[in-house]
């Protein structure tokens, strides 16, 4: 397996766009994909960071929005790895003592790692379709079917008022 990505500094990135607010809203989207946590550390409002979004005829502006939002990834990748694959030391305490510290792994963040970057062989083998594709449409239709002649019957022999209802909710 490939090292894992190492994170970019972005105190050097987007020195293409002059006005100061709208790098620190590019920067902030690097550190959390998140656009209104990214408007307040810019000191705007979040409809003016969607407008930024928003203006396609800013295309350095877009170009420099389209490499935050990749620069986020590979921060998010490094993150994962870091769980994932080289795990992270938590502390272990007795009666309130630190007595050592035990090294966790999250599994998930490795099955996703290895998903990544190795799409072919470990990719869900489900097929959503195929042979049995429509078949459980079938079935489910049968089903109710059943059940709708079985009522109608209920009805026919017991009268409507004997007929069990779905309750009031």
């Amino acid at each position: 397996m490939s090292a894992p990505p190492r994170v970019v500094n972005v105190a050097t990135r987007f020195l293409e766009i002059s006005a100061p607010q709208k790098r620190a809203y590019l920067c902030a989207l690097v550190s959390r994909w998140h656009f209104e946590a990214a408007a307040a550390a810019a000191g705007v409002e979040a409809r003016t960071g969607y407008n930024w979004r928003a203006d396609k005829g800013d295309v350095l502006f877009q170009a420099a929005l389209e490499r935050a939002g990749e620069l986020f990834v590979e921060r998010a990748e490094a993150e994962l790895w870091r769980r994932g694959i080289d795990g992270v030391e938590k502390p272990v305490y007795q009666a309130g003592a630190l007595i050592g510290t035990v090294r966790e792994y999250d599994t998930t963040a490795a099955i996703f790692m290895l998903k990544g970057a190795k799409p072919e062989k470990y990719r869900e083998r489900f097929e959503h379709s195929g042979e049995l594709h429509g078949k459980f449409d079938v079935l489910l239709s049968t089903a109710k079917g059943t059940l709708e002649r079985k009522l109608a019957r209920l009805v026919e022999q017991r009268g409507a008022s004997d007929v069990p209802r779905e309750p009031h909710t």
